[in-house]
């Protein structure tokens, strides 16, 4: 009986050792999520190429005493512009292009892993020399609380 109740409080030790030690692991995760978004209000023109011409029928009207309303064919050059920066890359393309302004959004994730929180505290179980109630010296394994000195 005496070897069933050492062994029922040893393995006892050892769970509650267990459970004591998971719970205090916190496994959370912080996440952050940091939103920027960046505008170049007058972007600059780096390169602008003319692509091909496109002939348009374009009114003419003259205002004499007489008023005559005509048009006239013209040739009109399609640019392709190319605006480059810090980060940013845009191109347009039309007769007379300008790019007024572009915005563009970053998104920078952090993952920020838990902190193990180490307590000074704790529960475990021992094995080493022992003092018997008459005195005498034994081999013995305790259970016992601990305290952490250093960090």
């Amino acid at each position: 009986m005496n070897r069933f109740l050492t062994l029922f409080f040893i393995l006892s030790a050892f769970i509650a050792g267990f459970l004591i030690g998971r719970h205090s692991m916190s496994s959370t995760e912080t996440v952050i999520t940091v939103r920027d978004t960046v505008t170049v209000p007058h972007p600059v023109v780096k390169d602008s190429v003319i692509i091909r011409y496109v002939t348009r029928r374009v009114p003419v009207v003259t205002t004499d005493t007489v008023r005559l309303t005509d048009s006239v064919f013209v040739e009109l050059p399609v640019t392709a512009k190319e605006y480059r920066g810090d980060g940013y890359y845009a191109r347009v393309s039309g007769f007379e292009p300008s790019l007024d302004s572009i915005a563009f959004e970053s998104t920078a994730i952090s993952h920020i892993p838990p902190r193990r929180h180490a307590s000074r505290w704790g529960l475990g179980i021992t094995a080493g020399i022992g003092v018997t109630p008459d005195l005498r010296l034994q081999p013995s394994i305790t259970v016992g609380i601990t305290y952490r000195l250093t960090r």
